[in-house]
């Protein structure tokens, strides 16, 4: 199945490749002496006809990492993977206003990422159909992997987020109030995750649709170009750059315990049909950059709807119990401030605390925990973020379970064309 998605990729991307090749061609044979080709670290190969009209381009990210982690209850492990290996390929038609992306990573068991289409509606929206990043989560997780100013996202994105990748379309438009940015966007996903439907033919998703909204206020304006969805300042904003933004999500029946994977658990009514819980969520985000610093803080609350009458087991007779649904789904609220700063460029040092509570603490089964997290960073430049070399640390500290509390620390080398 792997297999055959990557030769299918490959061939999609084959195919594209030789349709803008040959639109290109059909016009006019001189548009071939106004094609340029570039090729560089960080930005991979990009491809342009007619005055940079037509495009196609070609990246990659590479991550490899060097792992020590204890836990006060075992011994030193040490480990040596591949954390991501990304290939993408897009293109786009200015005229047209039209773009698509497919980014896959052969490192992991399900290899398609992201695979979409972006076309610009007018010089207001533009909207979004495939499996792309939510908008529906918090800010953090809208950072493309190889723009984190740390090794791994916080605790927000990982306890209340798997991937953030979904089927589905998006909405975004970006209004002017003055200086101020005002950015509402809205979506519907298949509530399942990526790649989201089961390996059968038969076997659909599970439960109804999610359905999510964003909104972001720049209230002194947008970042510099290429400086706002990372989560450093290598350019140096020269004036403080602010975003506020909320974000909510409603799943309506979800069957996974952040509402991104598919038939991961059941619940049923008393005649045994499916009685999935509507789960919501909600964020409050906010980044602010200002001569190489960056402060981001975010805020997340999860609940769960439509229990009543639910049953584990219909045949038993076994209902839910009010509390039991923590141990099914991800509920309760976390929080974490994230604070770097970037010296001439080339170095950078992070450090962020972060926190989870469980909406039931009583209940020992529950799949979030009361825990603190403490994490550190230290990163070196080369050509901007194309090559990195990070070296961080993390302890976690379980108030319930204490066998649990341990440390790891990491050095990641990335290298991004």
């Amino acid at each position: 199945m792997k297999n055959r998605l990557q030769t299918g990729l490959l061939v999609v991307c084959v195919l594209c490749a030789h349709v803008l090749w040959a639109q290109s061609e059909d016009e006019d044979l001189e548009r071939a002496s106004d094609g340029s080709a570039e090729l560089s670290l960080g930005d991979g190969l990009e491809v342009s006809f007619s005055d940079g009209m037509y495009t196609f381009g070609l990246g990659g990210l590479l991550q490899p990492v060097v792992n020590l982690s204890q836990v006060e209850s075992g011994d030193l492990e040490r480990s040596f993977y591949i954390q991501r290996s990304y290939i993408e390929f897009s293109a786009s038609d200015r005229e047209k206003g039209v773009s698509f992306l497919i980014r896959s990573d052969f490192a992991a068991e399900r290899p398609l990422l992201d695979a979409y289409m972006v076309a610009q509606i007018n010089n207001v929206f533009t909207a979004t159909i495939g499996q792309f990043q939510s908008i529906a989560n918090n800010r953090e997780m809208l950072f493309f992997e190889g723009d984190l100013a740390m090794l791994n996202r916080s605790m927000v994105s990982t306890a209340f987020a798997q991937t953030g990748r979904e089927f589905g379309v998006a909405v975004k438009a970006d209004l002017s109030l003055g200086k101020a940015r005002l950015v509402p966007m809205l979506s519907v996903t298949s509530g399942d995750g990526m790649n989201s439907f089961g390996l059968l033919s038969n076997d659909v998703d599970r439960g109804g649709l999610k359905y999510g909204g964003r909104l972001d206020v720049y209230p002194f304006g947008r970042f510099s170009e290429g400086n706002e969805m990372t989560g450093f300042d290598l350019i140096g904003e020269s004036t403080p750059k602010l975003v506020l933004g909320g974000a909510s999500s409603w799943n309506d029946g979800a069957s996974g315990p952040v509402g991104e994977s598919h038939g991961a658990f059941g619940l049923y009514t008393v005649d045994g049909q499916d009685q999935l819980p509507q789960y919501l969520k909600n964020y409050v985000d906010a980044m602010l950059k200002w001569k190489r610093a960056t402060l981001l803080v975010e805020y997340v609350n999860a609940a769960a709807y439509n229990l009543q009458g639910a049953y584990t087991n219909p045949a038993n007779g076994e209902s839910l119990v009010s509390e039991q649904i923590s141990e099914y789904l991800v509920l309760g609220n976390a929080y974490q401030a994230q604070l770097g700063v970037t010296i001439d460029g080339k170095w950078a040092v992070n450090g962020r605390f972060s926190q989870s509570f469980p909406e039931f603490e009583s209940n020992e089964e529950s799949v979030l925990e009361t825990v603190d997290a403490v994490g550190a960073c230290l990163t070196w430049f080369n050509r901007g973020n194309a090559m990195k070399v990070q070296l961080g640390g993390d302890y976690l500290n379980y108030f319930n379970t204490p066998a649990k509390n341990g440390w790891s620390g990491q050095v990641l080398v990335q290298l991004q064309f």
